[in-house]
């Protein structure tokens, strides 16, 4: 990560000298300036005219292709749905794309004037082959539902928690637009996924009722390293899909990039978002993204580069980063930590559905005990005072509530620990590390459905029996609070990124390690046969054909590997590869170790590396 980060930190800097000298000229011509110094565009944006054609020029831009300002006019509100909007400043009367947007319809002045410069009618409302080219436009910007994820990290928040930000005046400042930056740091398991959910829930309750706000957000999650380009592809689509007007900037992109099968660049989906920020459709702007640090290294310097440069109120969470604070000195920074008052609202949730605990506390002062005993020891983390609160549900009198009050660990890993060693004594111990170990090392995120049917084969025959199938709940009780089942996405997760660092150190101990011995036979002999196998580049996306050596690679199959070089003496089930080249090139000129690389593999990497004659 250090080395990664400090590679990233000097390309920034590289593109931003670059930029300031592009841009040194260009300081007499600064335009009005917001409350902290940096200018603002403010001339108006005209809409793209091109889904009815006009008689007048209404070409964009010959180098941006976004619609060029053209002189206000004034015209008469544009209903979209339920939302009556006021038009552009600017906008031109030849039925723009929001003629062509589902839901709708132009009033007076403005539908007149567009049937009689077009000779033609207004096509009528809601017709679904427009339904259909906006669903289409939609899925073209990004595929990314952060609706989804943001519906399951609400879901767990414990009722009543996270009211405390809305009474903070650094918060409160950010949310009425005073700061443009706000960066939330603290440790991991300190709620700062469930925060940026609730302050999330609160804006887009506001935007519902007021179109002139828009909120868009996103998650940057360990399981699902998105790049940059694919934070800002899902925040447009956020954008796009609650304002259909905001269409007009999106359309013409679409209709060029169709040609080409192609999607947006970063460079371009910025170019987007800036133009639909500093156009008049909105009064109020925000943006959030939770869990910068579980991005990679490059995409955190890409996002901060964006954040600075976007007309929007940003949040960012994330656990503390000084080495990129450099890149947005603007930024407000707040400490989130464990809040009493959120300390004691969970655990009126859990004793919902913790009986005998419950029971347990009514014994006059135990529950004032279990509160200042839990925001002492969880050290201002709530995953740990959560952890916590599960091992106290399991005292069945008094005394052994005492005794696990003063048993519970101190610090994120303590917690973990002591929670396996709670695991391992519990029947179904086996089944809650197999399912640890399906969810640590698995290459995707994984269904609910996808991980009972995985623990139902046998592990030494690679036999599949339905009978070892198990209940969901039984699954997520076995495993006393370290995975977490989100029903909009449908997955199952570790419940903290943290929960899998702990884990590669411990389950390796525990002799669980993501060994190519675990493979079937017809798992080795189905590599062994690959010569063309259709692989795609986790990047940029391209298809590419691989032959057996490389799928190796690209699959981190590094001890396979070590194998058939002999570096390992262990037997293999089959002969390796009668042309083992490890400077064969694939379709699109690929080497072993570049795909080893470009996937982040560094066992098969530095395995590759070490062999004789090897292309570096």
């Amino acid at each position: 990560m250090g080395a990664g980060l400090s590679n990233a930190l000097q390309r920034r800097r590289e593109r931003y000298q670059v930029k300031r000298d592009r841009n040194a000229t260009a300081d007499d011509r600064a335009g009005p300036e917001r409350q902290d110094g940096s200018s603002v565009k403010t001339e108006p944006i005209a809409p793209i005219t091109d889904f009815i054609e006009t008689d007048q020029d209404s070409e964009g831009s010959p180098s941006t292709g976004l619609p060029q300002a053209t002189a206000p006019q004034v015209f008469e509100p544009v209903e979209i749905g339920n939302y009556v909007s006021t038009p552009l400043v600017g906008a031109s009367t030849g039925g723009d794309i929001l003629s062509k947007a589902q839901g709708v319809s132009f009033q007076g002045f403005t539908a007149i004037t567009s049937i009689v410069n077009n000779n033609a009618a207004i096509q009528p409302d809601n017709s679904e082959k427009d339904s259909d080219l906006v669903k289409k436009i939609l899925a073209w910007i990004s595929d990314i539902n952060y609706h989804a994820i943001q519906a399951d990290n609400y879901r767990k928040r414990a009722a009543g928690t996270g009211k405390w930000a809305f009474e903070d005046p650094v918060i409160s400042k950010w949310l009425k637009g005073a700061i443009h930056i706000l960066w939330g740091v603290g440790m991991p398991g300190a709620g700062k996924t469930i925060l940026s959910s609730i302050i999330i829930d609160h804006l887009t309750q506001r935007a519902k009722t007021n179109k002139r706000i828009c909120v868009a957000f996103a998650f940057s999650r360990y399981t699902e390293p998105f790049t940059g380009e694919e934070v800002l592809s899902g925040l447009l689509r956020q954008v796009v899909q609650d304002h259909p007007c905001a269409l007009q900037f999106v359309k013409r992109k679409y209709e060029d990039h169709l040609l080409h099968g192609t999607r947006m660049p970063q460079a371009e989906v910025l170019e987007v978002l800036t133009a639909i920020f500093n156009s008049d459709l909105f009064d109020e702007k925000f943006c959030a993204l939770d869990g910068l640090d579980e991005a990679l290294a490059d995409t955190q310097v890409d996002i901060l580069d964006t954040v600075s440069e976007l007309p929007v109120n940003f949040l960012i969470m994330s656990r503390p980063l000084p080495l990129l604070k450099e890149l947005v000195p603007e930024a407000t920074l707040i400490d989130i930590k464990i809040n009493d008052a959120d300390i004691k609202q969970l655990i009126e949730e859990k004793l919902r559905r913790m009986a005998t605990l419950r029971d347990l506390l009514k014994e006059e002062g135990m529950k004032e005990v279990v509160l200042r005993t839990v925001v002492e020891k969880s050290s201002g983390m709530f995953l740990v005072a959560s952890l916590q609160l599960n091992m106290l549900g399991g005292s069945l009198h008094i005394k052994a509530l005492r005794a696990a009050l003063d048993a519970l660990p101190v610090g994120v890993n303590d917690m973990y620990q002591a929670t396996m060693d709670r695991i391992k004594t519990q029947e179904g111990a086996d089944l809650a590390l197999g399912a640890l170990a399906w969810l640590v090392y698995a290459r995707e995120s994984l269904s609910m459905e996808m991980l009972r049917h995985a623990l139902a084969v046998e592990t030494k025959t690679f036999t599949y029996d339905s009978e070892l199938l198990v209940n969901s709940n039984t699954l997520l009780s076995v495993c006393c609070g370290l995975i977490t089942f989100e029903p909009q996405t449908n997955l199952v997760r570790l419940v903290h990124f943290t929960v899998r660092e702990f884990l590669v150190t411990y389950l390796s101990k525990a002799g669980l390690t993501h060994r190519p011995c675990w493979l079937a036979s017809f798992v080795e002999k189905f590599i062994l046969e690959c010569q063309r196998f259709p692989w795609v580049h986790p990047i940029s996306h391209e298809f590419d054909f691989l032959n057996s050596i490389q799928v190796a690679a690209a699959c981190n199959f590094h001890s396979l590997l070590a194998r058939w070089l002999g570096s390992d003496p262990s037997p293999t089930n089959y002969a390796p590869p009668s042309n083992l080249d490890l400077n064969s090139r694939s379709a699109k000129g690929r080497t072993a170790l570049t795909l080893a690389a470009v996937n982040g593999h560094l066992e098969t990497a530095e395995l590759l590396i070490g062999v004789e004659g090897v292309d570096i």
